[in-house]
């Protein structure tokens, strides 16, 4: 809802209303001169003189107190225009600055019957009925409220106010109408500011940020010490991830307020996802000491510590923010989260069932359902609640960012034959490898199959995937999508849902799919070559979680018939018994061919399991006590991946028993 400022009394009319005193309206002449010029000073010293002369001058009241409402003074100026309103009952101004003042005080009540008193005599009045839905709307009652709007805009179309008001109303209600109301208001007027700042926050509720962008940039243009339209702003800049930006913006509300707790926490947001840890937890920290309020601030708290990976503190701070206000359907979902990042799968589950409870349509509490059911194996409603990871994926910032294009998702149908579709990559490397096992199914029903990757993946993906299947880098895809019309697009995590994929139960032996990118001949002559994957990228959410430090595999490295190779992109040889496999890899395609040599592969869970395995590679993948959903819960096998066997931590942080078990292991494979 936008928010009226201090200062929203209508520009001074002059009434043409005078004592038949002749020095007086000259006076009174002098004095609305210089208020129409803004020099209100001069203007209030004049108004007051005359009212010493003249106690009860009507004209004088009214001009003196819709100056003092001009600069916010509002309980001064309300006994002026009573006594203005009591004596001229037909003056147009002292009524509606009456209301105004009256509002701006919080008497929202009085301010009601103040404007219907003006109405009954004049029911056409256009911003008596403005006024009259505003006054409406702050006491709850927005139906008669839009009644009033419509109203006045029956008796003037065009009018621009009575278009914003509505326009406000309907935000939520009729997002639609509301947004075709803020371009009308500025067709009539480009730079209305509210206009700009309500059409942009209806362009963000639909996920289209850089418009949203445009319109925040072009409102502060026009008021650029707004301290809404600054924050906003930043926080439609750290949904696109520029993330420096929303940071000055969220300073500079935070100078125009320094003890505005809400950007203290958007503040201590963007230096979290900054990686300012220290600097964050510390602005929390301090609007929490500083009488924040404790449920937003503990919410935000347990997401700072849950980023990185203090999911028992995470869970402290969410539970205190519960007991201070239990209906917040967001904690409980973030709750929800730390739950299962815990391995507490029912305690999770009943966390977000909580928060659908309190939202129906929270789309974080979805896609942590989703985590849990395909953690579990109940894929079909995992994948449905699986599409909200474009909005519930993580906190904002960390988002998983879906593309703009302008065809429909595929979800299934039956297409036409030879229409085409559009087939673009998300998340990460892991994530492309695993699910384009899916791709040639398509190639069986569609007469053009485009598939946009990571440039680093193109050579090795042309390779697995065959002719019938046009691939393309990141850069390609985007001058493609602009210059080519398909008749489907669908996100490639999103193929099983639509293809109706279903595998068998975690901990089965026979997987959906067998190996799909390149199997390399086996060379018995050799020596054992084992290739170690021990960390993945340092910026991932739970890498503090997955990685192993290298140090605990100095018994493994002592194991005689074993040679060890580092297959960790950009580590090298941090250990002298390592050879570094990956020296020289431009892309995914050298690293495959590295991995081809290799008898197996020791990998934690990052996109290096997923190639060797797609490749059909012996893979023992070292998995953490609460993993991945695709990993499933429990048992050795995986179902996407036949030569993948999993090591699983019995507890969260032990990976002792991990490597001892995978020590006896690599012995038992000696010997056979």
């Amino acid at each position: 809802m936008r928010q009226s400022s201090s200062c929203s009394i209508d520009a001074v009319d002059a009434t043409g209303q005078t004592s038949p005193t002749t020095a007086i309206p000259s006076t009174l002449d002098r004095a609305l001169t210089l208020h129409k010029a803004g020099q209100l000073d001069q203007a209030q010293t004049l108004y007051q003189e005359l009212l010493h002369h003249e106690p009860e001058y009507p004209d004088a009241q009214q001009l003196l107190g819709a100056l003092l409402c001009q600069r916010g003074e509002y309980a001064q100026a309300l006994p002026l225009l009573q006594r203005a309103c009591q004596q001229m009952p037909h003056h147009r101004d002292a009524w509606l600055n009456l209301a105004k003042a009256q509002r701006s005080l919080a008497q929202h009540p009085n301010a009601l019957a103040t404007v219907l008193v003006w109405l009954e005599r004049h029911p056409q009045d256009v911003d008596a009925l403005v006024l009259q839905g505003r006054c409406l709307r702050t006491l709850g009652r927005d139906n008669e409220a839009r009644q009033a709007f419509e109203s006045a805009l029956l008796h003037a179309p065009q009018s621009p106010e009575a278009m914003l008001q509505l326009a406000d109303l309907l935000q939520t209600s009729a997002p639609a109408e509301a947004m075709a109301l803020y371009r009308a208001v500025l067709n009539h007027s480009p730079n209305r500011e509210s206009a700009l700042s309500g059409l942009a926050m209806l362009h963000k509720a639909r996920g289209e940020l850089e418009p949203a962008r445009q319109l925040l940039e072009r409102a502060l243009a026009v008021q650029p010490e707004r301290l809404a339209t600054h924050t906003n702003l930043g926080n439609v800049l750290v949904e696109l991830l520029q993330l420096q930006p929303a940071l000055e913006h969220y300073q500079r509300a935070l100078a125009l307020d320094p003890k505005n707790s809400g950007t203290q926490i958007n503040l201590g947001n963007a230096l979290r996802l900054l990686g300012r840890t220290e600097e964050a937890r510390a602005m929390l920290l301090q609007c929490l000491g500083s009488g924040g309020e404790i449920s937003f601030v503990c919410n935000n708290l347990g997401i700072l510590e849950s980023e990185v990976c203090n999911h028992k503190l995470a869970t402290a701070y969410y539970c205190r923010a519960l007991e201070h206000d239990p209906d917040q359907a967001d904690v409980w979902a973030n709750l929800g989260s730390s739950q299962l990042a815990l391995g507490e799968r029912a305690a999770a589950r009943q966390s977000y069932g909580r928060a659908l409870d309190l939202q129906s349509d929270s789309s974080v509490a979805r896609f942590g359902l989703a985590n849990v059911d395909l953690l579990e194996g109940r894929w079909a409603q995992g994948w449905q609640n699986y599409e909200l990871r474009w909005m519930g994926s993580q906190q904002a910032g960390r988002r998983v960012v879906r593309p703009y294009l302008p065809w429909p998702q595929w979800l299934g149908q039956a297409p036409i034959p030879g229409q085409s579709i559009f087939v673009f990559h998300e998340q990460g490397f892991g994530d492309t490898l695993h699910f384009m096992r899916f791709l040639p199914l398509l190639a069986q029903q569609f007469g053009r199959v485009v598939f946009v990757c990571q440039p680093s993946l193109v050579r090795l993906a042309r390779a697995s995937l065959g002719h019938r299947i046009e691939v393309v880098s990141s850069d390609q895809g985007v001058v493609i999508a602009q210059n080519s019309r398909f008749d489907w697009q669908v996100p490639l995590l999103s193929l099983p849902l639509a293809l109706g994929v279903a595998p068998p139960p975690f901990g089965q032996a026979k997987a959906v799919t067998g190996s799909y990118l390149r199997v390399p001949a086996a060379d018995p002559a050799a020596p054992l070559q084992v290739g170690l994957c021990w960390a993945g990228n340092s910026e991932h959410s739970a890498d503090a979680l997955r990685s192993v430090p290298l140090a605990h595999f100095d018994s493994l490295f002592k194991l005689p018939g074993v040679q060890w190779h580092a297959l960790v992109h950009g580590a090298g040889c941090p250990d002298p018994r390592l050879h570094d496999a990956l020296h020289g890899a431009q892309d995914f395609a050298d690293t495959a061919q590295r991995v081809r040599a290799l008898d197996l592969i020791i990998s934690v869970d990052t996109a290096m399991a997923h190639l060797a395995a797609g490749m059909g590679k012996p893979v023992w993948l070292l998995n953490r006590f609460a993993p991945d959903w695709r990993w499933g819960f429990e048992g050795e096998h995986c179902v996407w991946y036949p030569s993948l066997r999993q090591f699983r931590q019995p507890a969260p942080g032990q990976w002792e028993p991990v490597l001892q078990a995978v020590e006896q292991a690599l012995c038992d494979w000696q010997t056979l």
